[in-house]
């Protein structure tokens, strides 16, 4: 490859398990292992500080940065379009961006945004439906500590699920 071989992107956010580790290199690699990474998985990334801890960066909200530096296979084509394609090669499009999903478990396959926002909204269904008690309890703005994140949840739902649907059927339809 011609020019950096590398190609540094940020990932977040991550975890305060992770950023507060004792053994940094060795959290993330366990966070990193929840992602169908592919080829990437013996040696992924090249952190700035190879030899000292990750250099973590915490932003307000508790949530964490850090900068990873992809290295590509020997035959990946060289130059921008060979990152981005490389990029493309283990991340979803979701929205404006690029993202790693997560495995589903024993599939050696990333959650499609879709399914995520299906299993996360079949879930607060079931909830209302079964359980029309403890639902109200916890959309109760005055007295329920998730009321506000439901509503968010439930409003970016509104937003982002006809936009991923379009999407999908974009991408399966050719």
């Amino acid at each position: 490859m011609g020019g950096n071989p590398l190609v540094p992107t940020p990932l977040w956010p991550l975890p305060d398990w992770v950023m507060d580790a004792e053994d940094g290199h060795g959290a993330l690699a366990d966070y990193l292992s929840a992602f169908v990474l592919g080829e990437r998985a013996s040696e992924p990334y090249r952190l700035a500080s190879v030899d000292g801890p990750p250099e973590f960066e915490r932003h307000v909200g508790g949530w964490g940065e850090i900068m990873m530096n992809w290295r590509p296979p020997e035959d990946w084509p060289a130059g921008e379009s060979g990152k981005i394609a490389y990029l493309e090669s283990f991340t979803r499009a979701y929205g404006r961006g690029r993202y790693l999903f997560p495995a589903i478990t024993g599939a050696g396959k990333t959650m499609h945004p879709l399914m995520a926002w299906w299993a996360v909204l079949f879930v607060l269904s079931m909830l209302a439906r079964y359980e029309p008690a403890r639902w109200g309890a916890h959309i109760a703005v005055d007295s329920s500590r998730h009321a506000v994140t439901l509503e968010r949840i439930l409003g970016r739902a509104r937003e982002v699920v006809p936009q991923v649907v379009a999407e999908t059927l974009q991408e399966v339809g050719g």
